[in-house]
């Protein structure tokens, strides 16, 4: 398994945790443990990790991976981060929190959940395959302004109604199931060199299953909860540091600044170094900020983060978002 992980910026994590001897401190986001194993070995021995993680086959691998007595390992996610830390005794008591927000290696490649348009799988996307619905429902029962919606504002798609017609168009003959089905009605609906450019190929087939991805998992709307829960749990002068992978993500990370009694730590994100990049190439989109918690938050400001107010981080607000059409 550690052939396929590689945890991204783990110095530069670290030094913005500002990690020491016995602290409290929550991976929301443990996946494979890589960042976990990091974490406990500067708060060892009397310190206490909680490794947060909502695929259970991840959190597997991060316990066999990670090994302390002071690590709690819990199959959850990390908009519950208050329930975990009150049910723990820890809540208000934790010295600083990591979110990771990329998917694994793992997950893309050896989950079997169609996450990634090199494997011909069953589109289902789950993080947690108990909770929620799968890829498979949503573009088989979406009408094409919804799709087309989806694909343009969490993909930043430039076909995105074409794509969505053809959709909606193929699903009438035949279900679309497979990652292979939709690969083809993705190309077939594009200029012919989206066909033969790899490069183009590429970016675009990824940034249909991002879309997809964060339309099934809530991905923006977890995320904004899960900070603002994170910001709840974290003691006065604690330090949360976010990895975000896409400039959705980011641009909801950045509005943490905005927040009264919240300090960004850093002007602008931190990137890759040449080091990393060189092996581990995926780590090229990585964007990490960092904020410390300087006071009381304030519910204003809570609420209008987590209403996802999209005009504020370059989107409109998602209307489409959780409904289903018959089309």
């Amino acid at each position: 398994m550690k052939e396929i992980h590689k945890p991204v910026m783990v110095d530069e994590v670290l030094r913005f945790m500002a990690l020491k001897p016995g602290q409290v401190v929550i991976d929301a986001t443990a996946g494979l443990g890589g960042h976990t194993k990091a974490i406990w070995e500067r708060v060892a021995p009397d310190g206490i990790v909680i490794a947060v993680e909502k695929d259970l086959e991840s959190l597997r691998f991060a316990r066999e991976r990670v090994e302390g007595d002071g690590v709690v390992f819990i199959h959850e996610s990390y908009t519950n981060l208050g329930k975990i830390t009150e049910f723990l005794g820890i809540k208000g008591k934790v010295d600083a929190i990591l979110f990771d927000l990329g998917i694994s290696s793992y997950l893309l490649e050896h989950s079997g959940r169609g996450f990634s348009f090199k494997q011909d799988e069953y589109l289902d996307m789950r993080f947690n395959p108990e909770e929620g619905l799968p890829a498979d429902h949503y573009i088989n029962r979406m009408t094409a302004p919804q799709l087309e919606h989806i694909f343009r504002n969490y993909g930043e798609i430039r076909f995105a109604r074409s794509i969505a017609e053809s959709i909606v168009k193929h699903r009438k003959r035949q279900r679309i199931k497979t990652t292979g089905m939709l690969n083809e009605i993705v190309l077939n609906s594009v200029p012919g060199i989206y066909r033969r450019n790899q490069k183009l190929k590429k970016k675009l087939l990824a940034q249909v299953y991002q879309a997809l991805r964060i339309q099934v998992n809530k991905e923006l709307e977890s995320i904004a909860t899960g900070l603002v829960e994170g910001l709840k749990v974290l003691k006065e002068e604690g330090r949360m540091v976010v990895i975000s992978y896409h400039s959705l993500e980011d641009r909801l990370v950045k509005q943490l600044k905005k927040m009264r009694g919240v300090e960004a730590l850093l002007k602008k994100p931190l990137t890759p170094g040449n080091d990393e990049l060189s092996y581990n190439p995926r780590s090229r989109s990585a964007r990490l900020r960092a904020y410390k918690k300087m006071g009381e938050l304030n519910e204003e400001d809570i609420d209008h983060f987590t209403r996802l107010e999209w005009d504020n981080i370059g989107h409109n607000r998602p209307r489409f978002a959780y409904a289903v059409g018959k089309g």
